[in-house]
């Protein structure tokens, strides 16, 4: 009678402090036999006790600093999502330790947040809600200060997995899409997506809502700063739900105090968690959230089970799909 082979133990280290609900599914998804180590605080000294045995890492908001790459049996480390600004890649690549993100798996949850926020803006949302508690009734005035998403150009910069995301969404209000990358998609993706390539130039000067989804880069850093804003539409409103470092954010809050944009959508920020005195509250045409874009509970599940599928491939020798592998690292077989 041929025996079950018991599983592999391997050791991960969860680095979020998660509320219980999390943390149950997350177990829920663990490969049989996996010790998964989940954090109680994002004090250096209890994530140091808790990477000093784990062979791979799993991380959504905390960083990875270049130390921990020091752990011993470190051997991956897995994104809890797709920003990989917050791990210390030089690190990774010098110890030779895979990195790999979750690529397109925040893609719904951030693109209806993405909607969210353009509609709020758009139908004043804050403004509606606030009123009406303290008893006023401004149906009148709507007319003459809200807006539709119909028929206006949604340029989206940067149009990987949530930027198709956004499109399909915006689209069904009847929004035009348009978009850049650098290098342009191909013209049969294009026509199935039902989108127009433009130049940066133009995507800058043309959109009517500027929805931006790039990686954070030395490239990247402060792409939308005072002379893009200044060539931007007066009726235009800009999104960032990608890094806040995107955004040179001193010359946006410049460009809201002068009425040089309708308004702006923040799920991101220069500094996080954002400040009480940033000058960014006092806006009333500015909506802000506290980078939730992809925490949403029934995407848990669909998360942690493609991170844990990357790490068992991982561990048994097996390629990762490629758009999740940002360092390659040393192969285990």
């Amino acid at each position: 009678m041929n025996k079950k082979l018991r599983p592999i133990e391997r050791t991960v280290a969860c680095l979020d402090v998660h509320d219980d609900v999390v943390k149950k599914v997350i177990l829920r998804c663990a490969p049989e036999g996996w010790n998964i180590m989940l954090a109680d605080s994002y004090d250096d000294t209890h994530q140091k006790t808790l990477i000093a045995c784990a062979e791979m890492i799993l991380t959504g908001w905390a960083a990875v600093p270049a130390w921990m790459f020091d752990a011993p049996n470190l051997r991956l480390v897995q994104k809890f999502g797709a920003g990989y600004d917050k791990i210390d890649i030089n690190a990774a690549r010098k110890k030779g330790i895979c990195v790999a993100v979750a690529s397109g798996m925040n893609a719904d949850p951030v693109s209806e947040l993405v909607v969210f926020l353009v509609l709020g803006l758009y139908r004043k949302f804050r403004y509606l809600d606030e009123t009406i508690r303290s008893g006023k009734w401004v149906k009148s005035e709507m007319r003459a200060k809200a807006h539709s998403l119909r028929e206006k150009k949604f340029a989206i910069l940067g149009l990987g997995a949530i930027g198709k995301a956004v499109a399909k969404r915006v689209q069904a209000f009847g929004a035009k899409v348009i978009y850049h990358n650098p290098t342009p998609l191909g013209a049969n993706e294009e026509a199935a997506l039902n989108v127009q390539y433009c130049t940066f130039d133009e995507l800058i000067a043309t959109a009517d809502i500027l929805s931006l989804h790039l990686p954070l880069t030395p490239d990247t850093r402060g792409i939308i700063d005072a002379v893009q804003l200044s060539r931007m539409k007066l009726s235009a409103i800009l999104i960032n739900t990608a890094r806040g470092e995107l955004i040179v954010e001193s010359d946006l809050i410049e460009a809201l105090r002068y009425g040089r944009l309708l308004g702006a959508g923040l799920d991101v920020f220069q500094n996080e968690p954002l400040s009480n005195d940033n000058a960014l509250l006092g806006f009333d045409n500015v909506m802000l959230t506290p980078h939730i874009g992809g925490a949403v509970f029934d995407n848990v599940q669909n998360m942690a089970t493609h991170c844990f599928n990357n790490m068992k491939l991982f561990m048994a020798g097996q390629p990762l799909p490629f758009r999740d592998v940002i360092v390659k690292g040393n192969s285990m077989v």
